[in-house]
């Protein structure tokens, strides 16, 4: 899975949720332009989180209060006070847009123009920048939660209108407040 740095400011309490500062993806263009001569233009976003993505993670929040860690047999248990905190955040993401031009060389985009997108994309010169190059990225700002050790974000990948790796991973939180390590997932799907 591709790495996520996300950088915010400290926060003052337990379910504080900070200002959202900056969410650098200059390291996954990079990490794109690593592969032979494939220069991507452009690294496509989703500007708003699909409603059905939210609302499955509340529900699989509503059904479960134990989520498999990602490595080792063990589990996050979610508290019903984390739970209810969890849930009012995702519900605000139900409203929450990104900024167009986020990042350098980036751009906002509406599901409805996917399919443009992707036109765009597929008609690059070779397969390997086709394959590179054709990504619509989602994700979420960050829910802090258990004194700020821990967070939810989602993270997507859309390969296509029709293709789609999501996931909403619990992160650990390293002492600058960066999550560093998928700790455990909430929900996750692979569509195609």
């Amino acid at each position: 899975m591709k790495a996520i740095i996300i950088f915010i400011f400290l926060f003052t309490n337990l379910f504080s949720q900070n200002k959202f500062d900056y969410f650098d993806m200059e390291l996954e263009i990079k990490g794109r332009e690593n592969h032979g001569d494939v220069k991507c233009d452009t690294l496509y976003y989703l500007k708003n989180i699909d409603e059905n993505t939210i609302n499955e993670t509340i529900k699989a929040l509503n059904k479960y209060s134990r989520f498999k860690l990602k490595k080792g047999n063990g589990y996050l248990k979610i508290t019903q006070n984390e739970k209810k905190y969890l849930i009012s955040e995702l519900e605000k993401l139900n409203h929450f847009e990104w900024d167009d031009n986020l990042f350098n060389k980036s751009k906002a985009v509406q599901i409805k123009d996917f399919n443009k997108v992707f036109h765009i994309t597929n008609n690059l010169k070779n397969e390997e920048q086709i394959k590179m190059c054709s990504m619509i990225y989602t994700f979420s700002k960050p829910i802090y939660f258990r004194n700020n050790e821990l967070c939810l974000i989602l993270y997507q990948e859309n390969h296509s209108a029709e293709e789609a790796f999501i996931n909403f991973n619990v992160y650990k939180v390293s002492d600058t407040h960066i999550p560093t390590e998928e700790y455990a997932s909430i929900f996750f799907i692979y569509k195609h």
